[in-house]
């Protein structure tokens, strides 16, 4: 399969219902996205990293911390997690898409590098380390098409598809998938 531009999406917001601003939570001086971030930057397979965000004025922090980690972001939709991430997706003019989650301060970029090269040599739509659990929580990546995820961004209908970016990607028949 040719990939051409691959890029890494963190998905970033302030307003958690469960922990509120927990990816500005600190740990020795750095939030935890700024950790992700840098832990992605060490990636040698990654073209670009984006910071997908709100335009919720609560989010401008995670604007600021994009900006001093000299990663790109995006401000979307609050609602419509799908729609924010298939419009950056979009803006940025993605052929492949990561998704990594900005609460996730131990994502590990040697195994996003495997699971890279991994999805360059087949012909997979989708694959994922997070279907059936194959690494500790904390470590979940995936990786699909632009065309997929545009796919995706079309027919979902029902709020959990919208709030969750890949679950009608994982639904039987949608894709070729691998986990």
């Amino acid at each position: 399969m040719e990939v051409k531009k691959i890029i890494c999406i963190i998905q970033a917001r302030s307003a958690s219902s469960r922990l509120p601003n927990k990816v500005l939570l600190q740990i020795n001086k750095n939030s935890i996205l700024d950790i992700v971030i840098k832990r992605l930057k060490k990636s040698k397979k990654v073209d670009q990293i984006i910071v997908s965000t709100t335009k919720n004025k609560s989010d401008d922090k995670i604007v600021d911390i994009a900006k001093l980690n000299n990663a790109d972001f995006y401000r979307g939709d609050n609602k419509n997690v799908l729609k924010r991430f298939y419009n950056t997706a979009r803006n940025f003019k993605a052929d492949t898409v990561i998704r990594i989650t900005a609460d996730c301060p131990f994502v590990d970029y040697r195994i996003l590098d495997l699971m890279i090269d991994f999805y360059k040599k087949n012909n997979y739509e989708y694959i994922s380390n997070a279907i059936k659990p194959t690494y500790p929580d904390g470590l979940d990546i995936a990786i699909f098409s632009y065309k997929i995820l545009q796919k995706a961004n079309l027919l979902a209908r029902d709020q959990y598809d919208k709030e969750h970016v890949t679950s009608i990607m994982r639904s039987k028949n949608f894709c070729n998938f691998y986990n």
